[in-house]
């Protein structure tokens, strides 16, 4: 089996979001703690973090089961139920369907049965093995990913954000003993927690996540009429 390390997925999914999460913890301790690094002792640091960015992806799997609800929306867009596609859009995707899954075929007509739903799910999964290499579902297949990993990784973001931000302001003001004499380095790392407080707070939501699911399951849905 072919492993690629470094193709986009991991980049932007799991590399990246490791980043952010363990981004205050590494410039906290640079910033404050400047005097104290040589380029080795550097390097010891981030070869640390990014080597536990290998168990973030373990962790944000048995996360997702417990606190994050995962809904196959491709799935549901197929039902005759739901209204999301348009009818004529629908059935030309189940016209395909019915030439590629001989599941389908045994339905006249589409229902919101268990055994109907079965066959949507048993569809999806064949559209994703064959749009591997679509360029569009691989994007947005990518965004949902990363965005995923965000928000299970959220309460760890919010409370390492809090406890380095309170980290920071304890020791500037019980090391340096008066605010004009604090760097403008401890200043920034106090100010970096913050923000990034504010962007796990505010801009990592579960509303979010549903959208970027459902932008995904359109894109590989449509990727349909290029099969």
């Amino acid at each position: 089996m072919k492993l690629d390390l470094f193709d986009s997925y991991n980049i932007r999914v799991r590399l990246s979001s490791s980043i952010i999460i363990f981004a205050p913890l590494a410039l906290t301790v640079f910033l404050c703690f400047d005097e104290l690094f040589t380029f080795i002792s550097s390097s010891v640091l981030v070869a640390i973090l990014l080597a536990f960015t290998n168990c973030l992806p373990i962790f944000q799997r048995h996360i997702c089961q417990k606190r994050v609800t995962f809904k196959n929306y491709a799935v549901e867009f197929l039902l005759p139920h739901d209204n999301t596609l348009n009818l004529v859009t629908k059935k030309r995707y189940y016209n395909f369907l019915v030439k590629t899954n001989v599941a389908f075929a045994a339905f006249q007509s589409p229902n919101d049965s268990e055994s109907f739903r079965q066959c949507c799910e048993s569809a999806v999964r064949y559209l994703r093995e064959k749009t591997r290499n679509s360029p569009l579902v691989i994007e947005e297949n990518i965004n949902y990913g990363f965005y995923k990993t965000l928000v299970s990784c959220k309460p760890l973001g919010i409370v390492s954000c809090i406890v380095l931000g309170l980290f920071v302001a304890i020791y500037s003001l019980l090391y340096f003993k008066n605010l004009f004499l604090i760097p403008m380095r401890n200043y920034l790392a106090f100010s970096f927690n913050i923000i990034l407080l504010l962007f796990w707070i505010l801009g990592i939501r579960q509303s979010i996540l549903e959208d970027t699911a459902k932008q995904y399951a359109k894109t590989l849905l449509s990727a349909i009429d290029s099969l």
